[in-house]
């Protein structure tokens, strides 16, 4: 009875609901990962790549956000102490 009762929503209506409740989600998953300044960097660039939908030769964007936030980390990273 629930599920059809959700079925006859939109399905724009529904997509808002599934959104607003994972912003709690998203937003400790990326206070979490700004806590270290010294990964701030690089953990927002691979939010940000990802979040913006960028398709490159058919390869979706949590691939390329995934690969922008390792080479910013890499960047990004002090060196080692010798």
């Amino acid at each position: 009875m629930l599920g059809s009762l959700i079925a006859a929503f939109p399905l724009a209506l529904i997509t808002a609901l599934a959104g607003i409740g994972l912003l709690d989600t998203i937003g400790g998953s990326l206070a979490k990962a700004t806590e270290d300044p010294g990964s701030r960097t690089a953990a927002l660039i691979a939010f940000l790549v990802t979040a913006s939908g960028l398709m490159i030769f058919g390869i979706a964007s949590v691939f390329w956000g995934l690969l922008a936030g390792v080479i910013a980390h890499l960047i990004t990273r002090k060196p080692a102490s010798a």
